[in-house]
């Protein structure tokens, strides 16, 4: 057996060898590359996914001015709408000022009478009917001498006044108070708002004027004056009769 066939036979490693071409007189020899370097191994105890989380952290907690800024501004947005609501929310829900009827001794060129039957009937007539939706009933009749020097009739009107309460509501008050009484109409109520309105007198009746504002009430009665004369000293004499209760 030749020394290739032993090295058959054994599996020798330099048989490949061998059997390689030489290179080629003109043809540099190939150089080999160099192997890699092993990485270095994690720590022991170490997550290897730890550095790229906290790299991700760290880019999370870089402040953003634009944010910051937005943020403020919502803020800040949120901060008037509530102030707004705050106020809106007192001028909707705090109740309004209650006020009271009274009778001075003198309303421009009127003087007050001291008694009168007529006028405290009517106002009993008025609670009677109301059946406890009105309180703190005043009545009194007013007269005004200041055409008496020049021969003119003296004006005289009947005031009856006081507070709603139970049921009764201006419109529910106005109303009725149309509906009762032939060619009634509809009148302003004066700066103090409400409801208004006045009706002629038939059949030898005096005129009447009436006003409500879910608080006060008021009728006026004259047999001097016209239901538009009539309305024009409701409009001035109630600025005077009715006020703020303290």
């Amino acid at each position: 057996m030749g020394p290739q066939a032993g090295a058959a036979a054994g599996g020798s490693p330099d048989i490949g060898l061998l059997e390689r071409e030489p290179p080629s007189p003109g043809r540099a020899p190939r150089k080999l590359s160099r192997p890699r370097r092993p990485s270095k191994p994690p720590k022991e105890g170490a997550d290897p996914g730890s550095t790229s989380r906290v790299r991700a952290g760290l880019a999370k907690a870089k402040p953003r001015s634009g944010r910051r800024v937005s943020r403020k501004v919502l803020v800040i947005g949120v901060a008037a709408v509530v102030a707004v609501l705050a106020i809106s929310g007192v001028v909707l829900f705090w109740p309004p000022p209650s006020h009271v009827i009274s009778l001075p001794a003198t309303l421009g060129s009127y003087t007050r009478a001291h008694e009168n039957k007529t006028a405290e009937a009517l106002k009993q007539r008025i609670v009677t009917a109301a059946r406890g939706d009105v309180k703190n009933v005043v009545a009194t009749v007013y007269k005004s001498t200041s055409d008496a020097g020049t021969g003119g009739t003296p004006q005289i009107v009947l005031f009856i006044g006081g507070n709603l309460t139970g049921s009764a509501s201006a419109g529910g008050l106005i109303s009725a108070y149309t509906a009762q009484l032939r060619g009634a109409f509809s009148t302003s109520p004066g700066k103090l708002g409400g409801k208004a309105a006045c009706a002629p007198g038939s059949h030898g009746a005096p005129a009447e004027c009436a006003w409500a504002d879910n608080d006060t009430f008021g009728v006026l009665v004259s047999a001097t004056l016209s239901p538009a004369a009539l309305a024009d000293e409701m409009r001035l004499m109630r600025s005077q009769v009715e006020h703020v209760a303290k």
